[in-house]
């Protein structure tokens, strides 16, 4: 009790270092404690810890507690605004993704009717910005998506008063999910606490903002759609430019020929929107009919170049910055660069709620049950109008089917891992293995705990299921070594060229 009888508490919160969640939730407890006028002391302990110096920390607290002579003053949480109604008519901006998504993502908003702005992808100014105005030890994503955010509203591009922030989220186990409170606590510190942050989700519910409301049911066909394009183009794009032929005499050198594939890539993504837009799946397919013929023109079937796989963190894969360049460095090596589908990150939940019904960890729901299963069939049909386009394009492989994939990854983890990228991560990597694919890169952010547990803790059932497969484990943070990592890579792509 203090002098006026009063409770008085204090706090110690003890971590273990390197803990991922400890990230965000030592600066939640550290905002709450600094509200009530109270100190945060924080002891982690790893195994290498003296105990001499946790304890002297404890007793510089206690000591500091007896020299107080006045009561403490509590004071509100800071908050960024609640999203309104009203807001409607503002800009959300979100960070880049990936050259091949990002550009759908601004359709299918204005669809919603929602004006939606891409920032450009990140740069070093990010990264400092968002070492700057958050928790060092968060995932590299995170920094990234927060240094964004700061580089765009420092540009003085826009009016703060006409702009929303918004951020994707699955509300899944992953720290992902705490991205919204991070980049609120990031607003905050940067004097930017006037401007709404919202969690893009389609789940009801997620951190409290009702008013901000997707419509997204009309749009679950040209969705289905879109990201099959998205994917083909995909497979095309880093299959041509491993087999393509020599264009320097029909470019007359304005360009390289990594340029020239990369602008058909570009050309037809840009032409796709305004199918999408007009929900127009037949003109989408006849899109990707012209796409195959481009791109099988600038093929050379003679060259056999390595294949490199990638798997790992969704942001990380696909988001150049996220990986520091990494994709494209193996493309301008020559290496056969193979992406998983984007639309396999999508339909895990298909296999997800299957599996937790099957293991008790949810109970089971008849419109729940129903409702899978008609978007899986609606799935089927849209995959097939796909693949019978774009199986005219000479080097295409199939999209993988996502339960075949399940069943072969609750050979090697439990279905019921579903944190991070979970399963999903050997589900690939047997789906390589299934096309001869041997060498396969895993992309994470350190400290990604849920990443680090699955591809490294795997390894070895996933070479015992496939002898032949070749694991290379890279994690990316702002201080990671390029030259670690480009030596690295060296290794593995020399492993790639001589078992071919």
């Amino acid at each position: 009790m203090n002098k006026n009888n009063k409770p008085d508490i204090h706090f110690v919160e003890i971590t273990s270092f390197g803990c991922g969640p400890d990230a965000f939730v030592v600066d939640e407890v550290a905002e709450i404690l600094k509200a009530k006028g109270k100190t945060m002391t924080l002891l982690k302990v790893d195994d290498v810890n003296n105990i001499g110096s946790l304890k002297l920390r404890v007793r510089s607290l206690l000591e500091s507690l007896k020299l107080r002579t006045e009561d403490i003053k509590s004071e509100p949480l800071p908050q960024t605004p609640i999203y309104k109604k009203t807001d409607k008519k503002k800009t959300i901006l979100v960070p880049h993704f990936s050259d091949f998504y990002s550009p759908f993502v601004e359709t299918f908003f204005e669809m919603m009717g929602y004006k939606i702005k891409t920032l450009p992808p990140s740069n070093d100014e990010s990264i400092q910005l968002g070492l700057q105005f958050s928790n060092n030890e968060i995932c590299y994503p995170a920094t990234l998506v927060i240094g964004d955010f700061i580089r765009a509203l420092r540009s003085g591009d826009y009016d703060t008063k006409d702009i929303v922030l918004g951020i994707s989220q699955t509300g899944g186990q992953c720290r992902a999910t705490n991205y919204i409170m991070l980049i609120k606590k990031a607003m905050i510190a940067a004097d930017y606490n006037d401007i709404p942050v919202i969690s893009i989700a389609f789940s009801d519910g997620i951190n409290n903002q009702q008013e901000f409301v997707l419509d997204w049911k009309p749009l679950i066909n040209i969705a289905m759609y879109a990201i099959l394009f998205a994917d083909s183009i995909s497979k095309m794009y880093y299959s041509a430019v491993a087999h393509s032929k020599d264009l320097k005499q029909e470019l007359l050198k304005e360009m390289t020929t990594i340029e020239y594939i990369t602008n058909i890539r570009d050309k037809y993504i840009k032409k796709s929107q305004n199918y999408v837009r007009n929900k127009d799946s037949k003109g989408l397919l006849s899109l990707l009919e012209t796409a195959v013929e481009d791109f099988n023109n600038v093929l050379d079937l003679s060259k056999e170049p390595p294949k490199i796989g990638i798997v790992g963190e969704i942001y990380v894969k696909y988001n150049n910055v996220g990986h520091k360049g990494v994709v494209n460095w193996l493309v301008e090596q020559g290496a056969e660069v193979v992406m998983p589908s984007l639309l396999s990150f999508f339909v895990q939940y298909f296999v997800n709620r299957k599996a937790d019904v099957d293991l008790n960890l949810v109970e089971r729901n008849v419109f729940n049950d129903i409702v899978p299963k008609i978007l899986q069939i609606q799935l089927k049909r849209a995959m097939k109008k796909v693949s019978d386009v774009a199986k005219n394009y000479k080097l295409w492989t199939d999209f993988g089917d996502i339960n075949e994939d399940a069943r072969e990854a609750a050979k090697i983890i439990s279905l019921a891992t579903q944190f991070g990228e979970g399963w999903l991560i050997p589900a690939e990597i047997g789906n390589f293995d299934k096309h001869n694919v041997q060498n396969v890169v895993s992309l994470q952010p350190f400290g990604c705990i849920a990443n680090h547990i699955i591809s490294k803790g795997i390894e070895k059932k996933i070479k015992e299921h496939y002898p032949k497969m070749n694991l290379l484990f890279l994690d990316f943070d702002s201080g990671v070594s390029d030259v670690n990592v480009h030596n690295r890579l060296h290794f593995m792509l020399k492993n790639a060229r001589n078992v071919r």
